[in-house]
C-alpha cells in the first residue's frame, strides 16, 4: 500500500484536471448554443461527475501497491482485448457517425476503448519490466513489442478509432524508450506506423480530411477545418463570450 503520494505526480495531475475543465467548457458552449442545453447540465453530467469519479478511482487505485498488477497484468489486457471487441456483437455495439465504438446495455453506453487504455499500459509496462535486459535487443525486445501494439492497433482501428491507437501507440513508445529501447528503432516503427496512416488514408475519407486540414486549415472552413478555423476566431478576438444565455 502507498503511503504517500508523488508530490509532483500529483501537481501534473491537478493541472491537467484544471486545463481540462476550461477546454472541455470552451468545447460545450458550441452545443449550448446549438442545442439549447444548459450549462448545469453539461457541467454536472460531464465535469462534476468526471472529477468526483476520476478522483474517487485514483484514490483507490493509489493504495494498490502497483507490483501486485504484475500477475494480472495479461489477464486484465485480454479482458479489456475482448470487451472492446465486443462492439462488434450485433444488439451489444452501438454504432454512430459509421463508428463502432460504443457498447450499450440495458440503456447505459460506454466506450471500452477507455478500459483498453488501463488494460494496455499495465501489460506493457509488466512486459517491459520483464523483458529489461532485451528492450535493446530487435527480435526480443523491439520485435514482440511492434506485434504488442500491431494487435491493438489492428482492434481500435477496425471500429475505427485512429485517434486513440496513436495517443495509445505514442505512450507505449514513450514507456519503450524508458524501459531501454532504443531511439533508432522507434523511429523505424514510428515512420512504418505513418507511411500505414497515409495507406490507410486514401481508403477512409475522414482521415485525409483531417490530414489535409491539419496542414491547410482553411481548406474546408464549414466542414473538418471548422473546428480550427473557430478556435484561430476565438483566440483572435479574446474576452469573455456575450452572446450566450448559460442560465437553466
Amino acid at each position: 500500500m502507498m503511503k504517500g503520494a508523488d508530490g509532483v505526480l500529483l501537481s501534473i495531475v491537478i493541472l491537467l484536471i484544471v486545463g481540462g475543465v476550461f477546454v472541455f467548457t470552451s468545447a460545450s458552449l458550441g452545443l449550448l448554443a446549438r442545442d439549447g442545453a444548459s450549462f448545469s447540465g453539461v457541467a454536472f453530467n460531464q465535469i462534476l461527475f468526471g472529477i468526483i469519479g476520476g478522483t474517487a478511482a485514483m484514490f483507490v487505485m493509489s493504495h494498490i501497491f502497483y507490483r501486485n498488477w504484475r500477475q494480472y497484468a495479461f489477464y486484465i489486457f485480454l479482458f479489456t482485448i475482448l470487451l472492446t471487441l465486443a462492439v462488434f456483437i450485433p444488439g451489444i455495439g452501438l454504432e454512430h457517425a459509421g463508428a463502432l465504438r460504443w457498447i450499450e446495455i440495458g440503456g447505459f453506453s460506454f466506450q471500452p476503448a477507455e478500459f483498453l487504455k488501463i488494460g494496455f499500459v499495465i501489460y506493457v509496462a509488466t512486459w517491459l519490466s520483464g523483458m529489461q535486459k532485451h528492450n535493446a535487443t530487435f527480435w526480443q525486445g523491439t520485435f514482440p513489442f511492434s506485434v504488442i501494439v500491431a494487435i491493438v492497433g489492428v482492434v481500435m482501428l477496425l471500429q475505427p478509432d485512429t485517434d486513440t491507437f496513436l495517443i495509445m501507440a505514442g505512450a507505449a513508445a514513450a514507456m519503450f524508450i524508458t524501459a531501454g529501447g532504443r531511439w533508432r528503432d522507434v523511429f523505424i516503427l514510428g515512420f512504418v506506423a505513418l507511411a500505414m496512416i497515409a495507406a490507410l488514408a486514401f481508403v477512409r475519407p475522414y482521415l485525409m480530411d483531417r490530414i489535409t486540414s491539419f496542414f491547410d486549415p482553411s481548406s474546408d472552413p464549414l466542414g473538418s477545418s471548422y473546428q480550427v478555423q473557430q478556435s484561430l476566431i476565438a483566440v483572435g478576438s479574446g474576452g469573455w463570450p456575450r452572446s450566450l444565455d448559460l442560465g437553466d
